[in-house]
């Protein structure tokens, strides 16, 4: 299987099992952590199958010069020595249907963003992490005005848009 990449990032729940780990099918590998899901596409290889893959296989796997066999059992193998890990792949229930979130179609508005940067200013603001964007779709030029969640937080902050895209139905429907 190749192209995992980081993906075990994005499943860190300990406490709910079956999304504590990453699923491959459909030729994509699929992790969340119930608030944010990330879906990338891997090319498998002869003798891997769908399923869940731990934490640790994957991380084992991400290594440098390693390759990852998922079959009944998830194998590692480093491709210079040929040493092998075998991991038990989880037997815990059915992972979340994560294609159902993704929209069809693109909405009419795209925003490209810094995500380090909005980080930065969502800690400046002494959030917890929590924002809401307001976008003007009127003057896509206009920096995003960033709001904490919290009423009882008074903070704000702005950043400006990488780019901004009003989709043709939008655009269309103004003229």
């Amino acid at each position: 299987m190749k192209n995992l990449g980081k993906i075990h990032l994005a499943a860190r729940t300990p406490g709910k099992l079956v999304i504590s780990n990453v699923n491959v099918a459909n030729g994509r590998a699929y992790a969340t952590d119930g608030y944010i899901m990330a879906r990338v596409p891997v090319e498998l290889e002869d003798g891997d199958q769908d399923g869940l893959l731990s934490v640790e296989a994957i991380k084992e796997a991400s290594k440098a010069n390693r390759t990852i066999l998922a079959n009944s059992v998830v194998t590692v193998t480093a491709t210079k020595t040929g040493a092998q890990t075998t991991y038990a792949r989880p037997m815990l229930g059915e992972f979340p249907n994560c294609d159902q979130i993704i929209p069809t179609e693109p909405g009419p508005f795209k925003v490209c963003l810094d995500a380090i940067l909005l980080a930065k200013l969502a800690e400046a603001m002494g959030t917890d992490g929590t924002v809401t964007l307001h976008l003007h779709p009127d003057n896509p030029l206009a920096v995003i005005y960033v709001t904490p969640d919290d009423a009882t937080n008074k903070s704000d902050g702005a950043i400006m848009p990488i780019g901004f895209i009003i989709g043709f139905a939008v655009a269309a429907a103004a003229s």
